[in-house]
This record gives structure tokens, sequence and C-alpha cells, in this order.
């Protein structure tokens, strides 16, 4: 057991610190969009939610971050132009946040050459290796989502 979790936790962090490259790798170098990593992720979560907006405490929870950290965020993608804020008609203490057409284009774009990307990289594996890859990683989100039940669980 102590053997699968040094591997797996190794096995992560290089996984998560690759995944982040590709992240970075996945546009163009001639692209030109102002736009980090983490911003494009807050797009696309962004992107997730209807016309009308997100609130930005409903934004801060699907971030996994407190309410100011997504309010800065929002706030910088507003100044660069790929979100626009506007106060709720339900409520009108909260605020909603939606993309404007340059944040839509970007969302697309960023989505296109990620896809792009994998399909570069997927031609060196079968079908049969592809679908396993597949498999794993559904395994590997399940795996990752499951959160002990109680204290006990978490002994060794």
């Amino acid at each position: 057991m102590a053997s699968f979790v040094a591997q797996f936790s190794h096995l992560f962090q290089e996984l998560y610190q690759s995944v982040l490259q590709n992240e970075r790798n996945s546009l163009p170098a001639h692209s030109r969009l102002p736009l980090s990593t983490s911003e494009f992720y807050v797009l696309e979560q962004i992107a997730q939610w209807p016309e009308e907006g997100v609130t930005i405490s409903d934004l801060a929870d699907l971030l996994q971050v407190a309410k100011p950290s997504a309010s800065v965020a929002v706030n910088k993608l507003d100044k660069k132009g790929f979100v626009t804020k506007n106060p709720s008609l339900a409520d009108g203490r909260s605020v909603l946040v939606s993309l404007t057409h340059e944040g839509k284009l970007a969302c697309a774009y960023h989505s296109y050459c990620r896809c792009q990307q994998f399909a570069r990289l997927s031609h060196a594996y079968s079908g049969e290796e592809q679908s396993s890859l597949l498999r794993g990683m559904e395994k590997l989100k399940l795996f990752l989502q499951s959160q002990p039940t109680s204290e006990h669980e978490l002994k060794p």
C-alpha cells in the first residue's frame, strides 16, 4: 500500500505539472490573447452558465476559491473586455457575470487549440490504447473525486 501511495503521489505530481505545461502550450505561439491559463479556466467556467450569467458567489464555489479571489479574477477579465458585470434582476444586490463576444471567441479558440493539440498527440496511439487511456482517465477522475466518509478511512 505504501508503495502505491508513494508511486501515485510522484506520478500525480508529474501529471499535474504536465497538464499545466500542456495548457500553457495549447495556444499557438502567435496567439496574442492577453490571457493566462487560469484566466482561460475562469472564462470556461463562466461559459457553462446561461447567457444571463453567474453570480460571483457561484463562480467562487465553482472555482473553489474565496469570493474576493473570484471577484479579482472577474475584475481583471472585465478590464480586458472578456466579461461583463450586470446587476441581477432577481436580486439587486447580486452581480451577474457573463462572457462578452470576445470572451466567447477566446473560449472557442482555446477549446479548438486544445482539441487540435490532443488530436496531434493521439495519432501515436492505437484505437485500443486510446480507449484504455480514456478508461484510465475516467477511473482517475473517480478516484480523485472520492472523499473518505469518516476519519477512520483516513488512517493507513
